[in-house]
Parts: C-alpha cells; sequence; structure tokens
C-alpha cells in the first residue's frame, strides 16, 4: 500500500491522529524541498486532521497559513477550497459573520464550471441556514447542492447531501422525510465511510425509538459503540448528546459523564445542548444564558429557553418558537410539539 492510500486508509477510518502524523511527515518533507503549492497543500491537510480531532485553534493556523500561500501562487481553486474548510470551522465555533463572508467570498469566484465548489457551497450555506433558524433557506439550498451532486453523479456527495437532509427531516419532526432519507443513505453510502456509517446509524436509531416501543438489536448495539467510534469529535458529541436528550437518559449516564469530559465552550453547538441537560445545576443555567445572548439566532433556542422560569425568559421562548412553527408544516408543527416539546 502506497503513503497516499495508507494515509487515505487512515483518513477513512477514523484514524485522525495516524493521518496527521504521516501529513504532517509530508508537510516537513516539503517544507525543505521548497514549492509554495505542494507546501500549502500539505499545510491544507494537517488543518483538515485538526479540525477532525477538535483541535479547532490548530486548524485555524494552519488554514490561515495555507490561505495565504495559495492566495501567493494565484492557486484558485485549493483557494476556494481552503475557504470554504475556513468558513465550515468558523460555523463549528459559531462564528457565522466570518462564515458567511467567506462563503460569499467562493460564491463571488465561482462559475457554472466549478461543479463540486457550488455544490460545496449551497451545502455549507444550508448548514449555516439551519443553524441560524431559516429552515427556508436551508432547504433551498440543500436541494440546490443534491440537484448538482446529481447531476454530477457524485455519490460520495450524495452520500453527505442525504445524510444532512435526513438530520433536517429529523429535526423537524418528519419522520416520513428520515425513513426516506435513509433509504437514499443505504442506496450511496460506501463501507469505508465511517463517519458517515455512523451518521446513517444514528437516523436509524432515532428513528426506531421514535416509531418503536422496544429498541431493535440493532440500535441498542450503535449505542454502545457509538461511544468509541473513530469519527469526528463534533460528530461524536452531536450523536451522544441526541441519546442522552432523545432516550432521556440519567444525568449521571456513562454517556453523560463522557461528554462532560469532551465537550468544550469552543464547540458551541454541543455546548448549549450539554448546558441545557445540565440546567438543573445553577452554574450550568448561568452558562447557558450567556450562550443564548452569544448566539441569539441559534435554532434551538426555542427549546433552551424552556429552562428559565422568569418572565422574560418565557416570553422569549414563546416568541421563537412561534418563529420556528411558521417555517413547519401542519403536520411538522404536530409531530414537533409531540416529540420535542411534550418530553
Amino acid at each position: 500500500m502506497s503513503l497516499i492510500h495508507l494515509v487515505f486508509y487512515y483518513e477513512e477510518q477514523g484514524l485522525y491522529s495516524q493521518a496527521l502524523s504521516y501529513y504532517k511527515k509530508g508537510l516537513d518533507i516539503r517544507t525543505t524541498n521548497g514549492g509554495d503549492i505542494n507546501q500549502a497543500q500539505s499545510i491544507s491537510n494537517v488543518a483538515y486532521m485538526h479540525f477532525l480531532i477538535g483541535d479547532y485553534s490548530l486548524a485555524d493556523i494552519y488554514w490561515q497559513q495555507a490561505k495565504a500561500l495559495f492566495n501567493t501562487s494565484n492557486e484558485k481553486l485549493h483557494l476556494q477550497r481552503t475557504l470554504q474548510n475556513i468558513a465550515q470551522l468558523s460555523m463549528a465555533k459559531g462564528d457565522h459573520l466570518t462564515a458567511t463572508r467567506y462563503l460569499a467570498d467562493v460564491s463571488y469566484q465561482l462559475d457554472a464550471s466549478n461543479k463540486q465548489e457550488l455544490m460545496i457551497n449551497k451545502l455549507l450555506y444550508s448548514f449555516l441556514n439551519f443553524a441560524d433558524g431559516a429552515l427556508t433557506h436551508s432547504l433551498e439550498n440543500l436541494l440546490n447542492a443534491e440537484l448538482i451532486a446529481q447531476q454530477t453523479d457524485d455519490s460520495r456527495a450524495l452520500t453527505e447531501v442525504y445524510l444532512w437532509h435526513g438530520e433536517i427531516c429529523l429535526r423537524t419532526a418528519d419522520l416520513r422525510c428520515l425513513s426516506t432519507q435513509i433509504d437514499l443513505v443505504k442506496s450511496t453510502i460506501a463501507g469505508s465511510m465511517v463517519e458517515q456509517q455512523a451518521l446513517l446509524n444514528w437516523l436509524i436509531f432515532s428513528y426506531d425509538v421514535e416509531t418503536s416501543e422496544i429498541l431493535s438489536s440493532e440500535s441498542v448495539k450503535f449505542v454502545e459503540n457509538i461511544k468509541t467510534a473513530n469519527i469526528p469529535a463534533t460528530t461524536k458529541m452531536k450523536i451522544l448528546l441526541d441519546i442522552q436528550e432523545r432516550l432521556s437518559l440519567p444525568i449521571n449516564s456513562p454517556i453523560m459523564q463522557l461528554l462532560e469530559q469532551i465537550v468544550k465552550p469552543v464547540y458551541y453547538q454541543a455546548y448549549m445542548n450539554l448546558l441545557f441537560l445540565k440546567s438543573s445545576q445553577d452554574t450550568a443555567l448561568t452558562a447557558l444564558r450567556e450562550q443564548l445572548i452569544a448566539h441569539p439566532k441559534y435554532w434551538r433556542n426555542h427549546i433552551y429557553y424552556q429552562a428559565f422560569d422568569d418572565e422574560k425568559a418565557q416570553l422569549k421562548q414563546l416568541e421563537l418558537l412561534q418563529d420556528w412553527m411558521l417555517q413547519l408544516t401542519e403536520q411538522q408543527a404536530k409531530s414537533y410539539r409531540e416529540l420535542y416539546l411534550a418530553r
């Protein structure tokens, strides 16, 4: 197996630390041999591994270096992808203004020939729109991304699109839509895609929870295995938090104990969710209020404001809930109340 294939294997299997080690060795060689473009590519690879591991500060440092080198070399394609990576990193940290600026820069540079970059930009805009509670815009961008992926017959891109669509279906309590997306993912996913397989299993598990009285043996096995799965840090936190909340597990459950160890404030979505689950504790409640002020547009705030009993917070919760419900169909709104507001 060549070095390139070995690193790709490590990356696909979620062995990010091993992949990072090889990428850094490659960076050392390219730094010695010179060449801005090759060096920038290696720097970008190192940044991406730090991002997947959850080392956001290092990811940002390396990607900024890569951006400068690609800019100097006038490598437009690599520069666009680096800007998209920094946009995704900014989103993950909750810096939506920076993410919007980078995505807008890429949009300005792209034309109809840049199919893959257009698809990625649409998908990233969909992530950003949804996080900000703009469901209609999120779905519009998602469907545009799906159309481009279909036109280019890109099965990997389609898997990512279907997984994200499935997550939106789950978050909006549209179980029929969720079932459809699960079937679509199954038709495109490759066995080597460890992270994507974990996300698919999570969607299946969630569907199982909401439609069955007793969990299937596959779902029980999934809950046990996900705690040690080799998947990106943010993906693992998202899935574990959802399991903790969806199953209403005890505050001292093994999953909650693991979350206490791995969730940090920089992962703002996971951090807000964790604080909400711990909101019976005064310190967590205070920190949650600070996060709600720092991220006023986050789509789940109408749920998080339920943790407070003061009149101002209750009025804010009703206002945000109304804004969210207006974006759902009548059936989605009914199901949403049953799944997420009546627990």
